[in-house]
């Protein structure tokens, strides 16, 4: 049993759980909004941006002085990554299942790995190589049903904000405790993210209905990060990615339930493949990581 499992560990699991399903009510927003597809991802970027600065001046207290001094470069690749990741999500979510592309964002940290490997030199265990196999396999067998079902698009967006996530989390824990500000990325990342609404035109006219979703999604989003970066500071960084099945399953519920959007059957045992792959290998470092402290 984990020290502290009656306090400190419960909080932490229970606010990166929290924001893991905030996480998953984004995509849910998505799928029921109806405008252009960059106008949709303009608006839901400026209600993150103006959500996150509401945030800022409570906790701050009106003090955003920490905003303004001289960013760091891991600052500004971060959030390049992780607006990167918001452009391409609600294309994503409107080319393929919401399920899909949960799942395949539910990758990240099998990427995570490959890049810790190639960029920070990272040994990649025999487990974590049977979980990139069984992955890559569940992967195949999804492309493959949304291939005929036309959702390859969609999957193929999905998978590349994986790749987009594995490559932030590997930057993030290169430069851990050097005084990056995490909120100044979220920002950078809003900006982004907003950027092909403005550059295509696509900001105006937005119908009142998806202003107001686009309103949930920035409050959702920014809530998510919130909860999940607290969360994550309280318990195992292992322990995190154990909750990244939990925004992919509930997704896939609430849009059988909101949007009566069912899956593929052949889908679900590629998703039931690369999940369980992922979880295996999480749950095994986990495991690994308390034997090596208790030697």
């Amino acid at each position: 049993m984990k020290e502290g499992l009656s306090g400190q560990y419960l909080n932490g699991i229970s606010l990166v759980v929290l924001g893991s399903a905030s996480w998953s009510l984004t995509s849910i927003f998505i799928r029921l909004t109806e405008g252009p597809t960059w106008t949709i991802a303009f608006w839901r970027s400026f209600f993150q941006i103006v959500v996150l600065f509401v945030w800022l001046g409570w906790t701050l207290q009106g003090r955003f002085s920490c905003l303004f001094s001289p960013l760091r470069w891991p600052e500004v690749v971060s959030g390049v990554l992780v607006g990167g990741m918001l452009v391409l999500w609600v294309p994503a979510i409107r080319h393929t299942t919401v399920a899909s592309a949960l799942v395949l964002q539910g990758t990240a940290p099998i990427f995570a790995a490959l890049f810790g490997w190639m960029i920070l030199a990272e040994r990649i265990t025999k487990r974590t190589a049977i979980a990139i196999a069984g992955t890559v396999v569940g992967m195949l067998i999804m492309f493959g049903s949304d291939l005929v079902n036309g959702g390859i698009f969609g999957d193929a967006l999905a998978l590349t904000t994986a790749v987009f996530f594995g490559a932030n989390v590997v930057l993030l824990r290169s430069t851990l405790g050097t005084g990056e500000n995490v909120m100044r990325s979220i920002l950078i990342s809003g900006l982004i993210a907003g950027s092909p609404g403005v550059f295509t035109g696509e900001v105006l006219p937005v119908a009142m209905d998806d202003l107001f979703l686009c309103l949930l999604m920035g409050v959702t989003q920014t809530l998510g990060f919130i909860l999940f970066n607290r969360g994550a500071q309280l318990i195992p960084a292992a322990d995190t990615g154990l909750v990244i099945p939990v925004e992919a399953i509930l997704g896939t519920l609430l849009a059988a339930i909101v949007v009566r959007e069912l899956p593929a059957p052949v889908t679900l045992i590629g998703a039931a493949i690369v999940l369980g792959a992922v979880v295996v290998n999480i749950a095994g470092s986990i495991l690994a990581s308390g034997k090596r402290d208790r030697a």
